[in-house]
């Protein structure tokens, strides 16, 4: 089965780099990397799921840096599982 798409110049690029470094084929890496992202999210709840592209807002930079900036002490349910690792 033949499957076309639009991929971006960069893609493309990477695609080409890769497989010319390797010795791959082009079909035998987009078969095997869109296989590998379908079983994923198949078997992993869409929650866990991390797209590949994030977009940050003024809004959620700052909940970061607040975040970051937070000198509390950590909750006991981390202290637990942290003194198990």
């Amino acid at each position: 089965m033949q499957i076309s798409a639009v991929v971006s110049d960069e893609t493309q690029r990477l695609l080409e780099a890769t497989v010319q470094k390797r010795g791959m084929k082009k079909g035998f890496v987009i078969e095997t990397a869109l296989r590998h992202y379908l079983l994923a999210l198949n078997a992993v709840p869409g929650e866990f799921i991390t797209p590949p592209v994030l977009t940050v807002t003024p809004e959620s930079w700052q909940a970061v840096v607040n975040a970051l900036a937070d000198t509390s002490e950590p909750a006991p349910a981390l202290r637990e599982l942290l003194s198990d690792a």
